[in-house]
């Protein structure tokens, strides 16, 4: 997997993440209704968590632009994604949340996935350049 390749999934990762924060950010609006979102979410919560994805929306873009990639950063991705991706299934397991909104998520555990092999085939060149 090319370095290329990891930055483009960045630029996805910066531009779904962006959407995502207006989603939350307006839960009553006919994108976020077509994932079932509750639509009478408080203030609070919808600029919290609108808050949260814009920065890690800004993450992601600022670390595609970056000459080098910073390994920690990513693996802030992957806990972060792959985290919310795997909270999602288990609130669907239990029967807390529809389909709709795991359809949401489906690109954030891609994601985290995509980037943890990189990580994890990359780990021996990393450490033997440190």
């Amino acid at each position: 997997m090319t370095t290329r390749f990891l930055r483009l999934t960045l630029i996805i990762a910066a531009l779904m993440t962006a959407l995502g924060s207006w989603i939350f950010l307006a839960p009553d609006s006919g994108l976020a209704q077509q994932y079932d979102l509750p639509a009478d979410v408080p203030v609070l919560y919808r600029a919290l968590v609108s808050f949260m994805l814009t920065v890690f929306a800004g993450l992601y873009a600022w670390m595609a632009a970056q000459a080098r990639l910073l390994r920690p950063l990513l693996w802030l991705g992957v806990f972060g994604k792959g985290g919310a991706f795997v909270m999602v299934l288990a609130l669907f397991a239990t029967d807390q949340i529809s389909t709709g909104v795991v359809s949401l998520m489906i690109g954030d555990g891609v994601l985290s996935t995509i980037w943890l092999v990189w990580l994890l085939r990359t780990r021996e060149a990393a450490s033997a350049g440190s």
